[in-house]
């Protein structure tokens, strides 16, 4: 679930520039937006240990919610619209840092630390191969066509719907824990 969820979320970069390319000063803007996706990340980490400290709200929230902001994140930069591509590079990095933080956390509760950095090597990996995938199947299909708008949509489901299947799996496996 989670490497589809990276494969829908990947052509998050094809959108941007594709609304750059349109643009007189796309360089400027990109560098803007660079600045904007940094505030982001900073404000998702420090956002979620000052939260999740003081709520002790668990991992799958975090990790629920991270997925639900980059979806709509993805979705917000399909769109033809440079205010919205400022806030969708603001919660895709706000989102990716949520939930880069919670599935490190979910990593270390679940796999014992002596094989913690084997099996997050071997998700890095996977991840690195299926984000490229993703970006070159969402390339091709502009390139042929497709409306960005309509793709933006399509990644949109696709990303709520492994949001909200993630969150069943995480949901089920604890309430079983809890009743063994």
């Amino acid at each position: 679930m989670v490497l589809l969820f990276n494969f829908a979320i990947a052509p998050a970069r094809i959108f941007v520039f594709g609304t750059l390319k349109s643009l007189t000063k796309g360089e400027v803007i990109y560098g803007l937006l660079n600045s904007v996706g940094t505030l982001g990340s900073l404000a998702g980490a420090s956002g979620i240990a000052l939260f999740a400290h003081k709520r002790k709200i668990g991992i799958s929230k975090p990790i629920f919610i991270g997925m639900l902001l980059e979806s709509l994140a993805v979705l917000l930069l399909g769109l033809p619209s440079l205010g919205l591509l400022f806030v969708g590079i603001l919660l895709l990095n706000f989102g990716r840092q949520i939930l880069n933080i919670s599935f490190d956390s979910l990593f270390q509760k679940i796999i014992p630390l002596e094989k913690l950095g084997t099996y997050r090597g071997i998700f890095d990996a996977l991840s690195t191969l299926i984000i490229p995938l993703s970006q070159l199947t969402f390339a091709w299909l502009i390139e042929h066509g497709v409306d960005v708008s309509m793709l933006a949509v399509g990644v949109f489901g696709l990303g709520i719907l492994n949001a909200v299947g993630f969150f069943i799996l995480i949901y089920s496996e604890q309430r079983i824990e809890r009743c063994a």
